[in-house]
């Protein structure tokens, strides 16, 4: 999974599969829900 901040546009690529991915998420401002929502979508 790759993160990419360009400005007030934050894009994701690839899917959430590591413990260090839900770490980028969290340091990005997502909720506990929001990457919950994301692991179940792979």
């Amino acid at each position: 999974m790759e993160v990419i901040s360009n400005g007030f546009e934050l894009k994701i690529t690839g899917k959430c599969l590591t413990n260090y991915d839900v770490i980028k998420l969290f340091n990005f401002g997502y909720s506990k829900e929001g990457i919950v929502k994301k692991i179940q979508k792979r």
